[in-house]
């Protein structure tokens, strides 16, 4: 077993940590890690390392944030950016470093800490279980009639009151407003329009009357899907139309209820785990109310 030292990693470092999470999940230049999710280089960020002498080999990331469930809001955890270089894999440094990661998440007073990643095994010896419930849908779906299945893209259009409603691509600030009216979520803040503005890998889409959105694909995952959306539920509709000409076998994830507000048929999606999720005490049970979107599951 190696000794493993763990310390903090400074923000003027979070280079190291790109290029060691890019090699890790097979990023090839010039695409990095951190074009696909920018949060990880900001500098609320709690970086944890895993050091072989002066060697970066390890990292854990960590974010405090909120979870909002209106009127209340839950004070969370979100892990992200986990990797280990290949050479230093199966000596401990994972380990090491998502223990120090849960006690300085369980000092801050989190009740709950989540993360996304396919080691449930792996995982599940720290506490982390497969939780909550994501509904994921095909949009061409929305557009068939339910009693005879015949298409009826034809009742939804680009436009409203009669007016042609254009569809602009490229991210805009009343996307941020809208992630700031979320009532439920991850609770997004002024400073989080920063690195929205720099998530190039998502393909957003708005229309301006009334104002709604959709974000599309995030670079190597999330291909072929829309992951956030929000606004008037005609727009929205119009904008997944839109998409559809582009790619009709798009899909859409998001809460049970969310698709639903936009017009999807109970039961029309396939169901599937939300997050890997811990509670700090072991009593407390899953909030139903919970819900991270897209670029909450970081």
């Amino acid at each position: 077993m190696d000794q493993i030292r763990v310390a903090e990693v400074p923000w003027d470092e979070a280079n190291q940590v790109n290029l060691l999470v890019s090699e890790a999940f097979g990023y090839s230049p010039p695409h990095s890690y951190f074009d696909d999710f920018p949060v990880w280089s900001s500098r609320n960020v709690l970086r944890l390392g895993g050091y072989s002498g002066n060697e970066l080999v390890s990292h854990v990331g960590i974010q405090f944030r909120n979870i909002k469930t209106a009127p209340a809001k839950t004070p969370v955890a979100l892990i992200g950016a986990v990797a280990t270089k290949e050479s230093a894999r199966g000596r401990g440094y994972g380990s090491a470093l998502l223990r120090n990661a849960l006690e300085k998440i369980d000092q801050a007073g989190c009740s709950w800490s989540f993360l996304w990643g396919s080691e449930h095994e792996f995982y599940s010896r720290f506490g982390f279980h497969l939780s909550g419930l994501q509904a994921r849908a095909r949009i061409a779906d929305l557009f068939i009639n339910n009693t005879g299945g015949d298409r009826i893209y034809d009742r939804f259009t680009d436009t409203e009151n009669g007016t042609k409603n254009k569809v602009f691509s490229g991210y805009v600030k009343e996307i941020l407003d809208e992630f700031l009216m979320r009532r439920t979520g991850i609770e997004f803040l002024a400073e989080d329009g920063a690195w929205l503005h720099r998530q190039t890998t998502v393909q957003w889409k708005h229309i301006e009357n009334p104002f709604s959105f959709i974000g599309y694909e995030r670079g190597l995952d999330l291909k072929g899907i829309v992951h956030e959306f929000g606004g008037n539920s005609s727009g929205i509709k119009s904008l997944l139309f839109h998409l559809l000409q582009e790619n009709p076998e798009a899909q859409i994830i998001g809460s049970p209820e969310q698709l639903i507000d936009i017009g999807f048929s109970r039961g029309s999606w396939e169901s599937e785990g939300l997050c890997l999720a811990r509670p700090k005490d072991s009593s407390i049970s899953w909030n139903q109310e919970f819900w991270i979107s897209g670029l909450g599951a970081v």
